[in-house]
């Protein structure tokens, strides 16, 4: 293939031209151009449009083609914009006013008229193409148009964030039990027995819940990614997953998990056919199917398809509606997330692990759990009889016990009489040193950490309110920084100590 720099496109031996789209610089395509037919095969999905059947006037389908190659090979959008563009042309080929037949007689009213009868998604890309014409250079569309245009809402029907988590039995996130049902048997399979499709979207839903990355991320990850690191004889495993959306071309990531996935990969790699599809594609979830041919990976849809399709084969009936569990790869990035907000862990730290570069996005996620929907669970679990206590009771995990063990864990205030608040059961011979705080994260969700029932836990409880009233006063503002929230969850892990010392406990080793 060769590059013709006067037409700016790329030309194969056939003479066929195709625009390189580097959107992903470090995996960048070819848009085929076949006359009027344009097609890409991008991120598992075959994408093109057929210009010639485009019903528009020659003088509106023109400019946009136009400014369409530009975009396209200004890499400032994927090539998966190529289906993004079908749907918007297929859809004002329906009813483009007749008397518009050119761009000079687009006025105020004729945009609106189509702005009405175009779908949320449409309104986005017909706005941005507006407005891209008008400031081309060609005085196509008045620049009036634009600036009123920029202030309408593209979406008529807006599902909040608040609905989405109202635990609705199919569009909310999952509940703590429903996700430790699911998480249990896709953890659990039979390789033996399992076709190699299964076994494919089985480790797809598991990597998942571990890394909570897109499915698009996950689908892309190379055959080649898995990587283990020896450290002090402690193997520790990572998968290199690439980025996506706005942050796409970047250099991918390590992100660690668990030995059991890890080996489950082995198993995986090492089935004859997926072995052979891996080394073909270069993909580390993959399996046999057709429309992969053209576009090199599983696509989101598919993938979908076939864990909505897996997932009910499972049969796992939810505790909360009786009925067999609905699940999606959305709905389980959402339900981890959820839970992670629900523990208490910091706007930071989940905008770092779900990938996203707007931090008002992660600040609103942690606003609607944390303020309207922690309450909502708590009187959702009184009108039903203790069914979401699981997802309440996640800070302590440790056990209630009578004798205080040899490795003892101390209220971190540094006095000639150390206050013992219980020990640590980690076979560090087996396991390795802990490499966590002590007394933080002995009390907060360790299932290592044994509570000593006849230590002063107020005493702990008295120095993490302090410590929480110093670091107020240094915030100096009303923000929730990740200091003061570790300390909001910590105060509630001691006082379930207290409490569960107090009622006798049903965690309580005598």
């Amino acid at each position: 293939m060769r590059y013709n720099a006067e037409s700016d496109l790329w030309v194969n031996s056939e003479g066929i031209s195709f625009i390189k789209n580097e959107f992903d610089i470090r995996n960048p395509c070819f848009i085929e151009l076949n006359d009027d037919v344009w097609q890409v095969g991008w991120m598992g999905r075959v994408s093109a449009i057929n210009w010639g059947d485009v019903q528009l006037p020659d003088d509106i389908k023109a400019p946009i083609k136009i400014q369409v190659e530009a975009k396209l090979k200004s890499s400032k959008v994927a090539a998966s914009y190529v289906r993004v563009i079908e749907l918007l042309m297929r859809r004002l080929s329906e009813f483009w006013p007749k008397q518009c037949d050119s761009f000079r007689k687009f006025g105020l009213n004729e945009c609106v008229y189509i702005w009405e009868r175009l779908t949320s998604h449409n309104r986005s890309t017909f706005r941005q193409i507006i407005t891209e014409l008008a400031y081309s250079g060609n005085d196509l569309v008045d620049s009036n148009i634009v600036v009123r245009i920029r202030q309408w809402n593209a979406r008529s029907n807006v599902k909040t964030l608040r609905y989405v988590l109202d635990w609705h039995p199919e569009l909310g996130a999952l509940t703590s039990a429903e996700l430790e049902l699911f998480r249990s048997r896709v953890s659990k399979g039979v390789p033996e027995i399992e076709s190699d499709k299964d076994h494919a979207v089985r480790l797809l839903c598991w990597t998942l819940l571990e890394l909570v990355k897109r499915p698009q991320q996950l689908l892309s990850i190379k055959a080649d990614a898995l990587i283990s690191i020896v450290n002090n004889g402690i193997t520790e495993y990572f998968i290199e997953v690439p980025k996506a959306k706005a942050q796409t071309g970047l250099a991918p990531d390590l992100w660690s998990i668990s030995k059991p996935l890890a080996e489950e990969f082995n198993a995986f790699n090492n089935r004859p056919k997926i072995k052979q599809l891996q080394q073909k594609y270069n993909r580390l979830i993959i399996w046999d199917a057709s429309f992969v041919e053209l576009a090199d990976q599983i696509s989101s849809h598919n993938a979908c398809s076939a864990v909505r399709y897996f997932t009910k084969r499972l049969n796992i009936v939810s505790p909360r509606t009786k009925k067999i569990l609905h699940v999606t790869l959305y709905r389980l990035r959402h339900s981890v997330a959820t839970r992670m907000v629900a523990q208490g862990v910091s706007r930071e730290v989940i905008m770092h692990i779900l990938e996203h570069d707007d931090i008002t996005s992660a600040q609103a996620y942690i606003d609607a759990i944390g303020s309207d929907l922690v309450p909502a669970i708590e009187r959702a679990d009184r009108k039903l009889g203790g069914l979401f206590k699981g997802f309440n009771d996640i800070y302590f995990d440790g056990k209630i016990v009578h004798d205080l063990g040899k490795a003892k864990i101390f209220i971190p205030i540094f006095n000639a009489n150390p206050m013992p608040i219980g020990s640590c059961s980690k076979d560090t011979i087996k396991q390795g040193r802990c490499k966590k705080q002590p007394f933080v994260a002995c009390y907060n969700g360790c299932p290592d950490f044994l509570a000593w029932a006849e230590a002063d836990h107020l005493k702990a409880l008295t120095y993490v309110e302090n410590e929480f009233e110093r670091w107020s006063q240094a915030e100096g503002h009303n923000g929730r920084s990740k200091a003061i929230k570790d300390f909001e969850q910590l105060h509630h892990a001691i006082n379930e100590v207290i409490q569960q010392i107090e009622g006798g406990g049903l965690n309580v080793d005598v």
